[in-house]
């Protein structure tokens, strides 16, 4: 996914530039390590409370609902990168 659409797989995993580099040059060997570790690790895109309520609360219209996180998703990642 990184090497296909580098800007696309860092929205969607959540990562930054420096990250995908890395995953992206990791050899077979060291992807069999990374992949055999039995602990999986995430974390919530979302540090502020009032975001997480906006994007939980009923709409009316989904597909703008939709629409709307993925602004916010991706207005996140920008800020993340450009820090």
């Amino acid at each position: 996914m990184i090497e296909k659409d580098k800007v696309m797989a860092m929205y969607r995993l959540g990562i930054d530039e420096e990250t995908a580099d890395i995953l992206s040059g990791l050899s077979t060997s060291q992807m069999l390590v990374l992949s055999e570790t039995n602990q999986l690790i995430f974390q919530l895109r979302f540090e502020n409370a009032e975001m997480m309520k906006k994007l939980t609360e009923e709409s009316r219209v989904r597909d703008i609902k939709q629409m709307h996180t993925g602004i916010l998703l991706s207005s996140l990642l920008l800020d993340s990168i450009n820090k």
